[in-house]
C-alpha cells in the first residue's frame, strides 16, 4: 500500500512538473510569434522604402527613402501606388521604440506593433550601416542616402507562468535580430 501511494505521488509530481513546463513553452511560443510578426511587418516596410515607380527609381520631390534615422526611430517613405507622391496611406511610415512604455509603435496606423519590449544591453533598437561596412554609422547620419542596411534588434518578454517563475519574477524572453538590406537604391 505504501509503495503504491509513493508511486502515485511520484507520477503526480512528474505530471505537474510536465504541465508547468508545457505552460512555459506555450508562453515562449506566444512571445516568439508576436515578436516574429512585428519583425516581419517592420522588415517588409523598411525593405520597400525608396520605391519610386513613377520616376523610374529616382527619388520623388520632397520624399526620401529614409526621412529619419535614429537609434529608437526610423521613418521611411515610398510611392506604393505610383501616383508620384509619398503622402498616401502606408507610404510614409514611422517605427518608434518607447523605452518608458516598452512598446514599438507604428505611425500612421497607431497602436503598438509589439508590447513588453526590451533592448538587449549594448545594443540599439536600430543600427545603420553603409555599403559593405560592418561598422555602424555614427548618429545622426547627415545624408540618409549612405544608409544601405538597417539592423533591428529587440527582445519580447512575458512573466513566466510556472509557480517558481511567478515567485522569483522570472521572465520568458525571446530575442529577435534582423538585417534589412534596401532593395531600392537612392
Amino acid at each position: 500500500m505504501a509503495l503504491s501511494l509513493t508511486l502515485l505521488a511520484i507520477l503526480y509530481s512528474f505530471s505537474r512538473l510536465h504541465l508547468y513546463n508545457l505552460r512555459s513553452q506555450e508562453k515562449g511560443m506566444e512571445v516568439l510569434a508576436r515578436g516574429r510578426a512585428a519583425m516581419a511587418l517592420m522588415t517588409r516596410k523598411i525593405r520597400e522604402a525608396g520605391y519610386w515607380p513613377s520616376t523610374g527609381g529616382a527619388p520623388l520631390s520632397g520624399c526620401a527613402r529614409i526621412r529619419t534615422a535614429a537609434a529608437s526611430q526610423i521613418r521611411v517613405q515610398t510611392d506604393l501606388n505610383g501616383n508620384g507622391t509619398c503622402s498616401d496611406a502606408n507610404e510614409d511610415t514611422t517605427y518608434t521604440y518607447d523605452a518608458n512604455s516598452r512598446i514599438i509603435q507604428r505611425s500612421p496606423g497607431g497602436g503598438a506593433v509589439v508590447t513588453n519590449v526590451e533592448i538587449p544591453a549594448g545594443n540599439a533598437f536600430l543600427t545603420y550601416y553603409g555599403q559593405g561596412s560592418a561598422t555602424p554609422l555614427t548618429l545622426p547620419v547627415s545624408d540618409s542616402r549612405i544608409i544601405k542596411r538597417v539592423r533591428i534588434s529587440f527582445e519580447v518578454e512575458v512573466d513566466d507562468p510556472t509557480p517558481y517563475g511567478k515567485a522569483s519574477g522570472k521572465k520568458v524572453r525571446v530575442a529577435l535580430v534582423s538585417d534589412v538590406f534596401f532593395r531600392n537604391s537612392e
